[in-house]
């Protein structure tokens, strides 16, 4: 399974899907990638409002959480939308990307869900409230 980044120029939100068993080097070229993605945001959009879909993802190694920190860092965004299953994720795997985000720094501007439809909402919100 591949990761893939795009943005969807209808809803104005990148997306960030992270396909099956992650390693630094999946991760980082995720990374590459969004960075490009974000570019493009900002330049249509004048905000970055990203969500990241780990619905498919299956786990991850100890340098693809060094690779996520790392990432999220240096990332430039106004909002991001972290989803999952949480019956497919587990409760264990959960609390460490919760702690990756965490130790990013970034936490104020990232939000957990369940539901993709509401990290979609989510984003949107901040979209809306610029807009008017």
């Amino acid at each position: 399974m591949e990761n893939s980044v795009e943005l969807d120029l209808h809803s104005k939100i990148g997306i960030i899907a992270l396909a099956g068993r992650q390693s630094a080097a999946k991760i980082q070229q995720s990374v590459t990638e969004s960075f490009k993605m974000n570019a493009e945001q900002m330049r249509l959009f004048s905000r970055i409002m990203t969500l990241v879909d780990l619905s498919e993802l299956e786990g991850f190694d100890a340098g693809a959480q060094i690779a996520s920190i790392r990432g999220l860092g240096v990332d430039n965004f106004d909002r991001l939308a972290v989803y999952w299953k949480e019956d497919r994720l587990g409760k264990t795997k959960a609390a460490l990307i919760k702690k990756v985000v965490e130790l990013s720094g970034k936490r104020d501007s990232i939000k957990f869900f369940s539901e993709r439809d509401k990290a979609i909402n989510w984003l949107k919100e901040e979209l809306r409230i610029l807009e008017d």
